[in-house]
């Protein structure tokens, strides 16, 4: 189970949790210690967020802007600290360090493995190894082109052999998405064929979403991904055997989630045992402390 960390956590420019964000990033600034070397990742994970924070240049109303430049001038000095921290990274701990990354950071730890060149720090055997554990998802590691090019013949291998990303590749070629900036960067090892092989494994997996089989069945081929008609014929099969199974007795699928409030010692619990009914438990005395606009 991955550790609790109520961290500073930048989402974008507009999102409406800049205020706590920033309310959050005053408190660790004040209490920065530049003369102590990091030992906790997710520390060194909120001070890589409390910089991309500053970064956008916002700052709260009850900052002047000696307050402002005064925290600026010491969010500065975060990086020779974050850097000498990520220098310790390698092969044989970073396994570790991500299994104490709390679920938040998770993203974030994958674009300081890219920003602070981590992985230049690890070998191909070390990466391969690290990636084929069960706790890592190919969808962190692929919207980052530098670690994809790095560990090109790796990450096809890790494909190929496990028949992992199948439904990154329909997601990447065929689905529409809201933001530009939700995009993969496959191998250039992974050939057209090898992602059609990828594809077709999972179509005939239980894990087939009938939402992306329907993108297949409807989808136009291309050199990048040359859609063959014996994959659009299996997808259309595995979508109508779908249909069958789940709504032939009209019984369905319930989709949801409940959200209620307690006297908890957490500001949150999350109960995911029924991964289409989750369950929201959220503290009310964190509620009526937080009841300011930009966080809630």
């Amino acid at each position: 189970m991955r550790p609790e960390y109520e961290g500073a956590k930048f989402y974008s420019a507009n999102d409406m949790s800049i205020g706590w964000g920033l309310q959050r990033a005053e408190t660790v600034i004040d209490t920065f210690n530049q003369s102590e070397e990091i030992t906790n990742i997710n520390y060194a994970l909120e001070l890589y967020n409390i910089i991309k924070l500053f970064d956008i240049k916002v700052q709260l109303k009850s900052w002047d802007d000696s307050r402002y430049n005064e925290l600026t001038a010491i969010v500065k000095t975060f990086l020779p600290l974050i850097g000498r921290f990520c220098s310790q990274i390698n092969d044989n701990n970073i396994y570790n360090y991500f299994l104490n990354v709390c679920i938040s950071y998770i993203e974030d730890f994958w674009e300081m493995v890219e920003d602070y060149n981590i992985y230049k720090q690890l070998t191909s055997d070390g990466f391969l190894a690290f990636i084929s554990s069960p706790e890592i998802c190919l969808w962190h590691i692929l919207p980052h082109s530098k670690i994809v090019a790095a560990f090109d013949r790796e990450i096809t291998q890790h494909m190929t052999s496990t028949n992992d990303g199948g439904e990154l590749i329909i997601s990447h070629y065929l689905a529409k998405h809201e933001h530009k900036d939700n995009k993969y960067y496959f191998p250039k090892t992974l050939s057209p064929q090898n992602k059609v092989d990828l594809v077709e494994k999972y179509v005939e997996s239980s894990e087939a979403n009938p939402n992306y089989l329907s993108l297949l069945i409807n989808a136009k081929t291309s050199k990048a991904f040359p859609i063959t008609n014996k994959l659009k014929l299996a997808a259309k099969h595995k979508y109508q055997s779908f249909c069958e199974e789940h709504f032939s007795s009209n019984s369905g699928m319930e989709y949801g989630a409940t959200i209620s409030f307690a006297d908890i010692a957490d500001t949150i619990i999350i109960d995911d045992s029924n991964c289409c009914m989750p369950s929201f438990t959220y503290s009310k005395n964190w509620i009526k402390d937080n009841l300011d606009y930009p966080t809630l």
